[in-house]
């Protein structure tokens, strides 16, 4: 459990301090973007391999591993 606060801790200064050094910077709206694009492509390419490896089988038929849900499967590429 100790750990477990250690490590929130570390993330919530890290976030706090990304925002006062956005705000100090006047960080443009463009540059946000590039931010929040840059984490949405490192999540994609995160949920892909554990989606490949069988760490995550969101895109898997419930009890039927062998099975794909081809619609899910294709919008979340095409998404990515």
């Amino acid at each position: 459990m100790d750990t477990d606060v250690h490590l929130h801790a570390i993330g919530l200064g890290s976030a706090a301090a990304w925002i006062a050094l956005a705000v100090k910077t006047k960080l443009r709206g463009i540059e946000i973007a590039r931010d929040v694009a840059m984490i949405v492509c490192l999540i994609y390419g995160v949920l892909l391999f554990a989606h490949v490896t069988n760490y995550v089988t969101f895109f898997r038929y419930p009890g039927n591993i062998t099975r794909i849900r081809t619609g899910w499967f294709v919008l979340f590429n095409l998404a990515g």
